[in-house]
């Protein structure tokens, strides 16, 4: 019984010896730096994180609802946000097919929220030859409606042009609005 008892007591002493060092190399490296000796803006950058090829999925019930690729981002922590650059992305319908399709130089995806915007040469197209650029696009993601605000300018197949301040509409532009200063242009042989 005393053997195993001076095994134990040497384990447990040599254990603790290299915890301790272990701690003493760390203080040393870290150079006993605090959180509290760092600033604000030093708090916030160690909170962000840099990532490329990014792809963002949501599903429901088991089908692709939507996607949203970029070619990179930032993920910052504090505000549960990720911002995107150089985004694309599609909506799916309940069969899996594609009914709209966007771009944008900038984005931001609000996870809490489920928000997407795009900003910057914001583009959508969809399934039944709609088409609309705009500087700002936001989509509800818990409401599913779209804003898009900003020298906007819709187009329906090759007869329709429309340009407005903004306009509100589902996913599939079933449900559509047109607010400030519109114009609607109908033409007999395609858009001029």
């Amino acid at each position: 019984m005393k053997k195993r008892v001076k095994i134990a007591t040497i384990f447990i002493s040599v254990l603790l010896a290299a915890c301790v060092v272990g701690f003493i190399n760390v203080w040393i490296i870290t150079g006993g730096i605090k959180m509290s000796d760092l600033t604000i803006q030093q708090k916030r950058n160690a909170e962000k994180v840099l990532v490329e090829n990014i792809l963002l999925t949501e599903t429901k019930e088991g089908k692709k609802y939507w996607e949203i690729f970029a070619k990179n981002g930032k993920y910052v922590n504090n505000t549960d946000k990720v911002l995107l650059y150089n985004v694309m992305g599609n909506f799916y319908n309940e069969n899996g097919e594609v009914i709209l399709s966007f771009y944008g130089d900038n984005g931001e995806y609000e996870s809490k929220r489920k928000k997407v915007v795009l900003t910057n040469n914001a583009k959508l197209a969809s399934k039944d030859d709609t088409r609309m650029q705009a500087h700002k696009v936001t989509w509800e993601g818990l409401n599913g409606i779209v804003h898009a605000e900003g020298n906007v300018r819709a187009s329906k197949a090759t007869n329709i042009l429309i340009t407005c301040d903004r306009t509100v509409f589902s996913t599939d532009f079933k449900d559509f609005h047109v607010y400030g200063n519109t114009i609607t242009r109908v033409y007999d042989k395609g858009i001029k």
